[in-house]
């Protein structure tokens, strides 16, 4: 169920078209294609390896504007027993919704096609959704993202006039969404201490352009030039159970909500983190902190010989200066398999128990780089109980 441990995966980027490859999670060949022949081509340009015969060359998108089922302002939505075996981009994706269910779901190269990939991007993401987020009973991949993806979005504040607010839409993938509504709640931070500045309803928003968003309220003396913005109340409750994810190259569950979240009883065998706790202020710009997590009755089978990460990884993915951007996360009864024995990296949490979980001794360690089973940094209050082998 785990990726060979001897894979290599890289992206090559074909023709002058392909933009926004800064910060990627593994190499970027930069090519050019010539024709030789019907069924002979020549890739010409830098790379980091030489392939060789019997190694497959996957061809797919890089802009991600088609993809398999949208769900857009609206509520009370379920998907069930529906299998996707290609998409160009999300194979499911929800934003701005309310009570979102895929039960049963599969995303997965066609059987007996010889697909390696089915999508090119997460199987399942939720932006910005509220009521309950489920995702049960599903199976999810060979994905060239990750497996399922919760969250929210930053904004910056670019100016402050009266009452009015301007935000600037840091990243192109947040480009002309507008992510507050009337009566939603904005809070903004100091980056350089990640303090609380300001809190206030939303009287009216509205977008100025593509890159920028304008709010109004009621007094806007706690904003300034630099703060970080989020919405809080347009965050989901989350249930992701019974699920089987995996054969992808990068991360199991990335969940950053707010609200409860309970994960339990699903199978991960993911190329990075199985489960991915982040917050990024820095380049994503996905929300946020959560404050009532439950991880527990997973099985991780964290097979990852080349890149030193942990099982469950739980810190926020910029320099964050607090020890409790997340809290109130529990860890139990969990089992960790593989070659990898790093199984959590925990920074800038407050309230975190992990108690209860088993680890199956790993082969050796292949990365040079550094070898831990619990790594802390930055945090509050933690219990750890001893590992069972």
């Amino acid at each position: 169920m785990a990726p060979a441990r001897d894979a290599r995966t890289s992206l090559a980027a074909i023709g002058e078209g392909v933009q926004n490859t800064e910060n990627l999670p593994v190499p970027l060949w930069r090519l050019q294609a010539y024709q030789l022949s019907d069924h002979l081509f020549r890739l010409k340009g830098n790379r980091t390896y030489d392939p060789v015969v019997g190694n497959t060359l996957v061809m797919t998108h890089e802009i991600r504007t088609v993809g398999g089922v949208l769900i857009f302002d609206s509520s009370n939505i379920k998907m069930e027993n529906v299998s996707i075996y290609q998409s160009a981009a999300m194979p499911f994706l929800a934003q701005f919704s309310e009570n979102i269910t895929l039960d049963g779901c599969k995303v997965i190269p066609a059987p007996g096609s010889g697909r390696m990939i089915s999508t090119n991007s997460d199987a399942a993401h939720f932006v910005h959704c509220t009521g309950t987020v489920r995702v049960e009973n599903c199976l999810f991949e060979s994905m060239m993202d990750d497996v399922v993806n919760v969250h929210g979005m930053y904004t910056v504040v670019r100016s402050v006039h009266d009452n009015l607010v301007r935000l600037d839409l840091i990243h192109y993938q947040q480009k002309g969404i507008n992510m507050f509504r009337p009566g939603d709640t904005v809070i903004a931070h100091e980056l350089g201490n990640f303090t609380e500045t300001a809190r206030e309803t939303v009287l009216d928003s509205w977008l100025e352009n593509d890159d920028t968003l304008v709010i109004r309220v009621a007094s806007a003396a706690g904003f300034s030039a630099g703060n970080v913005c989020e919405n809080e109340d347009r965050m989901p409750e989350v249930i992701l159970r019974g699920n089987r994810g995996g054969k992808n190259r990068p991360r199991g569950f990335v969940v950053s909500s707010a609200k409860k979240m309970l994960i339990e009883n699903n199978v991960l065998y993911n190329y990075q983190n199985c489960i991915d706790i982040p917050g990024d202020a820095k380049y994503w710009f996905e929300t946020g902190g959560v404050r009532d997590v439950v991880i527990r009755n997973n099985i991780f089978i964290h097979h990852n010989a080349f890149q030193a990460v942990s099982a469950i990884k739980i810190k926020p993915d910029f320099d964050c200066p607090v020890s409790d951007y997340h809290r109130n996360i529990l860890i139990e009864n969990n089992s960790f398999f593989g070659n990898n024995p790093r199984l959590l990296d925990a920074a800038c949490t407050d309230g975190l128990i992990f108690r209860g979980n088993t680890y199956t001794m790993p082969l050796a360690d292949e990365t040079g780089m550094d070898v831990y089973r619990i790594r802390i940094k930055n945090c509050g209050k933690i219990q750890i109980q001893e590992i069972t082998d």
